[in-house]
């Protein structure tokens, strides 16, 4: 299958988000729980696997050496997504039939177009994810390996990403194993984590587009009134037309509320732990970058490493933003209705619609803060103060 990358599809797709299901089934998380039994086995074997080989690993060198802050929220994300995959996956499945589905009658094909375009979008920020995520495993393989083979002494040597105690890394073949090895499962575990995330930027662009597509059925209503019984004179269409049209709308918003509501229950403690993460990863990052030659692979590495982590905050903050907005400008598509004329009950049911409106769809990272550009900003400001206080308490 072809995935839609940069232009729309011919036809809408069943399934918005196969690319990123696709990624998570391979790697043992799957959505749809009706498994079959040996893929069950395998995503028992491969959670066992990431768990024994990289997250034991990672907290080992974490309790050891104290510098690699990020492992404790991947494990969290993999986990997290793991074990609310089910409920995960209910959510996806909605947001793709019933009230949601493209409808002609209600919206024309502006509504497929839009969509489609949803799909488009999603998929070529993931891809542009995975692509940054490749970059930073590109640079901490080359850093490393050039660092093996430029400086034949084994106090030199560094491994592609964290420390290793478990075994003396400083002969050979030992070292090109453990680099190997790093390497390996360092880059499926961000591509895991890289997926995930896309994965809910993904469910927070379509409910954006969930809102668009309300505001031009509302704003239409009148019209659509109209072609049902073929006439073009507001004064003759009857109000239980109307009464159904606005009811319909009416519902139509309550289950993009809905849904809003469940994404909210599930990702917010999870969003949470990632912007407090954020916080210290890239403070710590960028003064580990600080340490060495701007133009040094190792600093290119760090500075690699910061922007995938300002990535994945920024799909999480600009989609919650956007969700905001394109609430609230239901109110605006309701106040754009040609309503003189028409049936005092439906011109009310319209006035309650505003009255919704003004409490616009808000997401939060764990109920403290909300999703928007303004966290985000905040947390890159609050990130570079810290990373200045460190360094300048280091240069005393």
């Amino acid at each position: 299958m072809v995935l839609p990358l940069f232009s729309y599809p011919d036809k809408l797709p069943k399934n918005y988000f196969v690319l990123q299901r696709v990624v998570l089934k391979t790697l043992g998380i799957s959505f749809t729980g009706n498994e079959s039994f040996f893929y069950r086995i395998y995503s028992i074997l491969w959670l066992t696997s990431v768990v024994l080989s990289f997250s034991i690993v990672e907290f080992y060198e974490i309790y050891v050496y104290m510098d690699d802050m990020d492992a404790l929220v991947n494990n969290l994300s993999y986990l997290g997504t793991d074990l609310l995959a089910q409920r995960i996956g209910r959510t996806l499945d909605n947001i793709e039939k019933d009230v949601f589905a493209p409808n002609k009658l209600r919206g024309g094909d502006l509504e497929e177009r839009l969509i489609k375009r949803c799909i488009v979008i999603s998929n070529t920020q993931t891809c542009l994810y995975y692509l940054a995520v490749i970059v930073v495993c590109i640079f901490a393989a080359i850093g490393s390996m050039l660092k093996r083979i430029l400086h034949p002494e084994a106090p030199k040597w560094e491994t592609p990403f964290t420390t290793f105690s478990w075994f003396e890394t400083n002969t050979s073949p030992m070292y090109e194993m453990i680099w190997a090895y790093q390497l390996w499962w360092r880059a499926l575990y961000a591509l895991i984590v890289s997926s995930a995330d896309s994965l809910i930027a993904g469910v927070l662009a379509h409910i954006s587009t969930q809102c668009l597509i309300l505001q031009n059925s509302v704003r239409n209503i009148i019209s659509i009134a109209q072609k049902e019984l073929k006439s073009s004179d507001i004064n003759v269409v009857p109000p239980r037309i109307l009464a159904k049209q606005i009811k319909e709308n009416v519902n139509y918003h309550m289950a993009i509320i809905d849904i809003a509501n469940q994404f909210e229950e599930l990702f917010n403690v999870l969003v949470l732990i990632i912007f407090v993460a954020t916080l210290f990863i890239l403070c710590f990052i960028m003064y580990h970058a600080s340490l060495f030659n701007p133009l040094s692979i190792r600093a290119a590495q760090d500075f690699s490493y910061v922007i995938v982590i300002c990535i994945q905050v920024f799909m999480y903050c600009y989609w919650g933003n956007q969700v905001r907005l394109e609430s609230e400008k239901v109110a605006i598509a309701c106040s754009q209705v040609d309503f003189v004329g028409t049936d005092v009950q439906f011109q009310k049911s319209l006035c309650l619609i505003i009255r919704r409106c003004q409490k616009p769809i808000v997401l939060t990272a764990g109920k403290f803060t909300t999703l928007s550009l303004q966290t985000y900003v905040w947390i890159i400001r609050l990130s570079y103060s810290y990373y200045m206080v460190l360094r300048n308490y280091n240069n005393r």
